[in-house]
């Protein structure tokens, strides 16, 4: 035990000391979060007057060439997408799992954590050499896998990777 770093972090790997906006309190309510944000993507799908590439066919068409490209029109240059839509490049970096969290010597700081028995235990995994502060060789549970497999089930890997192309467009990166 380390006093007040006993039970620090939920079943869900959120910090218990305070509450917010969409926190995560019970199975249910992660069921209820996916649902509400199926019917936000439903209703927002992307961008409105966008084609398949986040193009702006609301505008004046520039030529489809079947690739992408760039075009000056007078003292303006666009870039253009396959289907000659002009558009404005808006990536995103990278999506993906977070990094696992070690709970070696550190157990008293989370109110739950799987038995073996449980099916959620293929999360654990083992870490070593991570730095001078850290364990050198411990166990470690991945709270965002486990929470994704709570929400989307045994293909949870795929239907993340899903979610995040359809999030991604919703909010308007092409």
């Amino acid at each position: 035990s380390a006093g007040n770093f006993n039970n620090l972090v939920d079943p869900y790997g959120q910090y218990t000391g305070a509450e917010w906006p969409g926190k995560i309190h019970s199975l249910s309510e992660l069921i209820a979060s996916d649902v509400a944000e199926q019917q936000d993507l439903a209703a927002n799908p992307s961008i409105p007057g966008t084609d398949a590439y986040g193009g702006w066919s609301a505008g004046t068409n520039l030529t489809s060439t079947g690739r992408f490209r760039t075009h000056r029109q007078g003292n303006n240059w666009w870039l253009v997408d396959p289907d000659g839509w002009p558009y404005l490049s808006f990536g995103m970096n990278a999506t993906g799992e977070g990094d696992p969290t070690i709970v070696t010597g550190r157990e008293y700081m989370f109110t739950w954590l799987p038995d073996q028995n449980d099916p959620l235990a293929r999360y654990y995994g083992r870490i070593w050499e991570v730095n001078p502060s850290a364990p050198q060789d411990g166990v470690t549970y991945k709270f965002q896998d486990a929470n994704l497999d709570r929400k989307f089930g045994a293909n949870w890997l795929q239907a993340n990777n899903d979610r995040a192309i359809a999030r991604l467009k919703s909010w308007g990166f092409n």
